[in-house]
Formats: C-alpha cells, sequence, structure tokens
C-alpha cells in the first residue's frame, strides 16, 4: 500500500445527496487498499448510518453545515479506521442499543437505536467525543 493510497479525507454538507460523493470515495479507497467485499459493505453501512442520522438529526437549523470524513487504515494494515467530524446535536453512539433486542427496537420505532446496534455488530471499537461544539467519532474495524 502507498501512503496515498490508504488515506481519504474530504468534507461534505449536511445534504442526503452528498451521500452518493461519499459511497464513490468510499469505494475508491476500498479499491487502493484491496479491502475485501465484507469491509467494503460494512465500512459503507457505517457510513450511510451515521451521516444519515447525522443529517437527518443533527442540526435544528435549515443552514449549511460541513461533516469532515476520513478514512484510513492503520499503519500496520491490521484496522480500518473511519473518522466523522460535524457540528451538529450531541450524540453519543458508545451508549449503544442498550441492551434492546432487534424487535424492541423497531417495535419502539427507535431507528436511531436501529443504527447504533447496526455499528454495534459491524465494528469493533467505537470512540465518541464531543469538544468545542463538535462530535468527533471514530470507528474501526479489524481487518
Amino acid at each position: 500500500m502507498s501512503s496515498e493510497s490508504n488515506v481519504v479525507n474530504l468534507a461534505i454538507k449536511n445534504d442526503i445527496d452528498e451521500l452518493s460523493t461519499v459511497f464513490a470515495k468510499v469505494d475508491e479507497f476500498a479499491e487502493n487498499v484491496g479491502l475485501a467485499e465484507e469491509h467494503r459493505f460494512a465500512m459503507q453501512l457505517c457510513i450511510e448510518e451515521m451521516l444519515t442520522y447525522i443529517i437527518n438529526f443533527g442540526y435544528e437549523d435549515i443552514d449549511e453545515h460541513e461533516i469532515q470524513i476520513s478514512l484510513s487504515t492503520k499503519e500496520d494494515g491490521s484496522a480500518l479506521l473511519i473518522h466523522i467530524v460535524d457540528d451538529g446535536n450531541e450524540y453519543d453512539p458508545t451508549a449503544g442499543s442498550q441492551g434492546l433486542d432487534l424487535d424492541e427496537m423497531l417495535d419502539s420505532g427507535g431507528l436511531s437505536d436501529l443504527g447504533f446496534h447496526l455499528l454495534e455488530e459491524y465494528v469493533d471499537d467505537i470512540d465518541y467525543k464531543r469538544d468545542n461544539e463538535q462530535n468527533f467519532l471514530t470507528l474501526s474495524r479489524n481487518l
């Protein structure tokens, strides 16, 4: 892997139409680092879940906001890393689905719980912090 192929940084607007740009970059990144299909799928799903949540529920205004996304692998190639930074409302996916099973999440209409449950299923580590009115989320999946 060359150093240019194992990092992708992009910034999008808080507009659901921006997801197609993100998916194109994810596919390009996955191809460049030779990700197996199962890892590509997991990366796409987690990014889609988090960006959809941020765009749909993260902002109380209708102003344009920037969401930063970084895709990389650990230097030793042992893990895939997804970093997302936004200035939306605080959320904490590390709280998880709080022990609810899938039927309970669907019955309660807790779609954000379902998205966070999917994160728990497809990543090995979730790190979240809120600092200076920004959310910093790192998702890690072992390769």
